[in-house]
């Protein structure tokens, strides 16, 4: 089968999706050729029987020129072409969390006889989402608590985890804490940081790490809560970070003793799947990973004292408890949500 896959950037170094690089590295084992339409190209180092072709997102200083509205026209004139000119070097379409894109080349994709699916993963969707939907043969979510996981035509699939390269790598700092991704409100930081001054407060030994950056639009929020973690980052308890590609995360996530996400409710953060096959502890607020977290690595959304709780109370494990938690996640992840495990899902569902 050969695949066309629709995404928003093909870029091994960047720091939020640079994971979709290792996925068509991955899928290329599989699927006799896969053609990629990305909106931004950045450094790729791929099989021979994968082609990238970008909409021309980095060329920024045309699209700054141009304006908004001519620029996004721009976009869906290559994207049209792209997918029109290529028709006969693919038999199916995976759409990667961009809409748009499947209600751009839906109805083609319907008239030519090619099978298509849309992987949506948040847990709200509107109009474009259903519409998306509708020309969409298969939906593919990760949470159950997904917007996508309500259709007939929809598909749970697993996350994606490359468990050979996300693996424990030596004995982490004790009492050390992680954070790893986009610095922002939905990302609940503040929270994180405030839950760690109460620690602080109360006397308690720890550090923690927060690996990521700020949009520009985040740049108020970021200093804000650089600000009010400035006393820890003074006395060596807190450290903030610059976001890292994903391959370098690894060696991130086995460093430190407890991952902490603080995504809504219903999101299924791959970070916290990755921390999982480091062979990290994890405390989260969202219930989608109620399956596999024992209650007493739950919090509650947004409560920085419930948190505070939560680190206190995974720190004091015994080694023995740790070790046993770690163990457990990584196999959840290794029989469920491997890369090789979404391959063979993917190529049997399209």
């Amino acid at each position: 089968m050969k695949l066309l896959i629709v995404t928003q950037k093909m870029d091994k170094s960047d720091p939020v999706l640079g994971f979709m690089h290792g996925w068509v590295f991955h899928f290329a084992k599989t699927f006799e050729r896969i053609s990629v339409v990305c909106l931004e190209k950045g450094k790729v180092e791929l099989p021979k029987n994968v082609s990238v072709f970008s909409l021309g997102k980095e060329k920024t200083a045309d699209s700054r020129r141009l304006g908004r509205g001519f620029t996004r026209m721009k976009y869906a004139w290559h994207f049209l072409r792209y997918i029109t000119k290529f028709r006969n070097e693919y038999d199916a379409v995976f759409v990667h969390m961009n809409p748009e894109y499947m209600i751009l080349g839906g109805m083609f994709w319907r008239f030519f006889r090619k099978s298509s699916a849309l992987w949506y993963n948040h847990f709200s969707g509107g109009f474009m989402f259903r519409l998306a939907v509708f020309f969409s043969r298969k939906v593919f979510y990760t949470s159950p608590f997904s917007a996508s996981a309500r259709f007939g035509k929809s598909a749970r699939m697993p996350a994606g985890i490359d468990t050979d390269f996300f693996s424990p790598r030596g004995e982490p700092s004790s009492r050390s804490a992680l954070f790893v991704g986009r610095i922002a409100p939905v990302k609940g930081i503040h929270t994180l940081v405030e839950s760690a001054c109460i620690l602080d407060r109360e006397g308690a030994q720890f550090s923690l790490t927060i690996v990521g950056d700020a949009l520009s639009r985040d740049a108020g929020y970021d200093a804000n809560v650089r600000k009010e973690g400035a006393e820890l980052v003074r006395r060596g308890k807190l450290v903030f970070k610059k976001g890292v590609p994903n391959t370098e995360t690894p060696v991130i996530y086995s460093a430190h003793e407890v991952f902490v996400n603080l995504s809504p409710p219903g999101l299924f953060d791959k970070t916290v799947l990755e921390a999982f096959a480091s062979g990290r502890v994890v405390v989260a607020s969202s219930r989608a990973f109620a399956e596999i977290l024992p209650e007493e690595c739950l919090f509650e959304e947004g409560n920085a004292e419930s948190l505070a709780l939560t680190l206190r109370r995974v720190f004091d494990f015994s080694s023995d408890k740790k070790q046993k938690l770690a163990s457990s996640f990584r196999e959840y992840v290794v029989k469920r949500h491997s890369l090789s495990y979404l391959a063979e899902e993917l190529y049997k569902n399209l």
